[in-house]
């Protein structure tokens, strides 16, 4: 299993202490800076780079076509806002008219 900086405890977690996984977990910025320029840190560097850059492959294309069936984040919650929002003239936030 591929997984960023969310799936840190993963492993930890109840609902998956009894699973048979072999976590690939990315270790935190502040781990993998901390690497030295010696040539076994460079190669737990690039495995670090591909254990992040898997999930964002499938993560993207979910996000793509998502977005192409209209599943998106709702923003407008009214009319009014809605037509506020969409003018060109808005410059700032939404102030109700009550």
């Amino acid at each position: 299993m591929f997984g960023g900086l969310g799936y840190q405890d993963a492993d930890k977690c109840a609902e998956t202490a009894n699973a048979v996984v072999d976590w690939h977990i990315a270790m935190k910025r502040g781990q993998r800076r901390m690497l030295a320029n010696s040539a076994v840190d460079w190669l737990r560097y690039a495995t670090e780079k591909v254990k992040v850059r898997v999930p964002a492959r499938g993560e993207h294309s979910f996000h793509v076509v998502k977005n192409l069936l209209g599943h998106r984040k709702v923003r407008y919650r009214s009319i009014a806002k809605r037509a506020y929002y969409r003018s060109p003239s808005h410059s700032g936030r939404y102030t109700s008219t009550r």
